[in-house]
């Protein structure tokens, strides 16, 4: 599990690389919800670079999304797998996308 975060465009972008499961969600948790408390800012969640995602991952970014919108601010996920795309649909969670380039 990899996670970088910079601000770029007037976005916080977070890159996510490798696998995000139980075992690590609550690091993953932590870094992103502290990520929306700290920014002004909306939040692009980048996922290309992820291998494997569960369902506690997955809730973590239901839970962002929520969290964000308090402040008026919109969460986008980019570069999502079709794989989890479908997961996500057959779960009945909707995110807003929209791909940028990552540098990181």
């Amino acid at each position: 599990m990899e996670i970088n975060i910079r601000d770029i465009d007037g976005y916080r972008q977070v890159v996510l690389k490798g696998e995000f499961s139980l075992y690590n969600v609550r690091e993953l948790k932590e870094i992103i919800l502290n990520s929306i408390d700290a920014a002004s800012c909306d939040m692009i969640v980048d996922m290309g670079g992820v291998s494997y995602m569960d369902s506690s991952a997955l809730g973590v970014l239901f839970a962002a999304q929520k969290r964000i919108v308090t402040f008026g601010k919109d969460l986008f996920l980019s570069h999502v797998s079709r794989e989890m795309r479908d997961v996500m649909n057959l779960a009945g969670i909707r995110f807003k996308t929209r791909d940028i380039e990552t540098e990181l």
